[in-house]
């Protein structure tokens, strides 16, 4: 199996959420935060990452993040479980 390509933030969301649907939740977070700083304005890898952090019990990241992805789009395709899940936080 090869490498990650270290620039790709779409291979790193993918790993993220294998991981996390693996049960690695620790391994989960740290690939999701590579994803989300290669690129900082996708809401998706926004939302990823904030549900890894409600899961957690880090209620002011994950609601930091799911803010962040809905000021970047409020129409993305988990845009509805975002609020949904802010909504949860708040």
């Amino acid at each position: 199996m090869g490498e990650l390509d270290p620039k790709v933030a779409n291979y790193y969301d993918t790993l993220g959420q294998l991981q996390y649907t693996r049960n690695n939740v620790t391994g989960a977070l740290t690939t999701l935060q590579k994803a989300v700083q290669l690129d900082p304005k996708n809401p998706e890898f926004l939302y990823h990452i904030g549900v890894i952090y409600a899961k957690t019990g880090n209620k002011t990241k994950a609601s930091e993040v799911l803010k962040r992805a809905l000021n970047v789009s409020s129409t993305f395709s988990s845009s509805a479980e975002a609020k949904n899940l802010l909504k949860t936080l708040d």
